[in-house]
């Protein structure tokens, strides 16, 4: 199939607003501190909650700004924010954001997506027992997984992350999920102020960590059940994909759940799939856009009920 690019958009819409990353990103991470200092000097039951659910739905938030910086990972424009992102969300979730690198842009490549090769397409509708391992038992396994990675990393420094690169390789693990060699120094920087920090805070506040722990895997399984809400995820394609199969296969649900899940422009999947540099702060702008002029987009907006009971029924395009 031929491959169909999106017509021309008005070039407002790519252009950066480094400020308002700052502002936005710098009020999801203080509440991220916010609501963990609290959580540790919690007393009772709700005050416990309410501390959990905001460093919970905080760090979540923070930790989507991780997505624009890979979309934007070349721009020099981004560069001072992804090391204060790196070394702020990304040091507390232990994820360097180049590990989200190489998986995110192949899920994204016009040939590439929802075929075999796609890392990031999995295949949840109509297999209840996968869905529940990727939605549910994953999340609590990751923070370890990382944790892991970090200590191989920290320690073991390049040949560390070489290591790692070699074990997922003979158990299988798509290469796309690898990270280049090329970005194993900065993985070993990043995981090592990592390591430091934990080790801070386990010398200072030991009880912290089983907190941490405890929110970090609130977060993945906020991330995780977004999941759903991008794409059909009920088929791969046996053929390269092409620029019309990411807009028929992407959907932007219209909830306020949706605007807990899917922060930062995320729920305009469509849009960003259809235009990934665009940053997160001009996508309503552009959703609004192509709502009104093409049908076919339209027909990818959805409601949260539709998305839960399956999009590939509902908002057949126009083609």
């Amino acid at each position: 199939m031929a491959q169909q690019r999106p017509s021309a958009i008005d070039k407002q819409h790519y252009k950066l607003d480094m400020r308002r990353y700052y502002r936005d990103f710098a009020i999801d991470f203080s509440g991220f501190l916010l609501g963990f200092i609290w959580l540790l000097h919690a007393e009772g039951a709700i005050s416990m909650l309410l501390a959990y659910l905001l460093a919970v739905v905080s760090i979540h938030r923070a930790s989507i700004f991780g997505h624009d910086i890979v979309h934007h990972y070349q721009d020099p424009r981004m560069c001072r924010f992804r090391l204060l992102w790196d070394y702020s969300a990304g040091a507390v979730s232990l994820f360097p954001v180049v590990r989200f690198y190489k998986p995110h842009l192949t899920h994204h490549a016009p040939s590439s997506f929802r075929t075999a090769a796609d890392p990031q397409y999995l295949l949840l509708r109509h297999n209840p027992g996968f869905a529940v391992v990727v939605l549910l038992l994953a999340p609590p396994v990751l923070p370890l997984v990382n944790l892991l990675q970090v200590v191989a990393a920290g320690l073991g420094g390049t040949a560390g992350e070489a290591a790692i690169a070699r074990f997922l390789e003979r158990r299988g693990v798509r290469r796309a999920n690898i990270p280049d060699a090329r970005h194993r120094r900065e993985i070993v920087a990043r995981s090592r102020f990592s390591l430091a920090l934990l080790v801070l805070v386990g010398v200072l506040a030991p009880e912290a960590l089983l907190w941490l722990y405890l929110v970090l895997a609130g977060g993945w399984l906020l991330l995780a059940l977004h999941v759903p809400l991008e794409h059909g995820l009920e088929t791969l394609l046996e053929r390269p994909s092409s620029w019309h199969d990411q807009r028929s296969d992407s959907y932007t649900v219209i909830s306020p759940f949706a605007d807990i899940l899917q922060p930062h422009g995320m729920k305009y999947h469509t849009a960003h799939h259809l235009y990934p540099i665009v940053p997160y702060h001009n996508l309503p702008r552009l959703h609004a856009e192509l709502a009104a002029r093409d049908p076919n987009y339209r027909a990818r907006i959805i409601s949260l009920w539709d998305a839960i009971r399956g999009p590939a029924r509902v908002g057949a395009t126009v083609d």
